[in-house]
């Protein structure tokens, strides 16, 4: 089944291959600064290297990354009966459902496009939120494609956090 076409889609594809190609430049540049025009290629197709990964398997690696774990049916009935019937209102296919085991309350949606999407929720959020409104936000950042811009961004930025977070707790890191 091919979702329908959404207004505004296309220019979200548009940012994420932007993006894409500023990371590229960016990383060459600095390979030209660093080793001439030998360390721009290198440093270049590293950059290459990392947008096709994070393209493809940012949604694996976030999953992976928050210790996600898929779910049946029968163990959250009432969150698969309301992704489904968001699902089909919005006409996109059934996303993948994961628990993340942690208290914290959080929740994020995941994929390169509707038909790779998977949306994962912590236990805490499972027992604080409102679940209707929390999964109808989900659906909707598939819906609009906003997952091939956060997640190829985010993919720069989560090594730098947890970095810094390894460093704090280590006590290297002031907040």
């Amino acid at each position: 089944m091919k979702p329908p076409r959404v207004p505004g889609t296309g220019r979200n594809y548009a940012k994420t291959a932007m993006l894409m190609a500023f990371l590229i430049a960016l990383l060459a540049i600095g390979g030209q600064a660093w080793g001439g025009y030998q360390g721009m290629l290198l440093f270049g197709s590293i950059g290459l290297v990392f947008n096709f990964l994070s393209y493809w398997f940012s949604d694996r690696l976030a999953l992976m990354m928050n210790r996600a774990q898929p779910v049946a049916r029968e163990q959250l009935p009432e969150v698969y009966e309301i992704v489904e019937r968001l699902t089909r209102k919005a006409g996109i296919p059934m996303p993948r459902i994961y628990v993340i085991p942690s208290a914290t309350p959080n929740a994020f949606a995941t994929g390169r496009s509707p038909s790779h999407a998977a949306v994962a929720v912590t236990e805490g959020i499972l027992r604080l939120l409102d679940r209707q409104a929390t999964f109808k936000n989900l659906m909707e950042h598939h819906d609009q494609r906003e997952t091939n811009i956060l997640y190829p961004a985010l993919d720069r930025v989560t090594p730098e956090t947890e970095r810094r977070e390894i460093l704090s707790r280590c006590g290297a890191w002031r907040r």
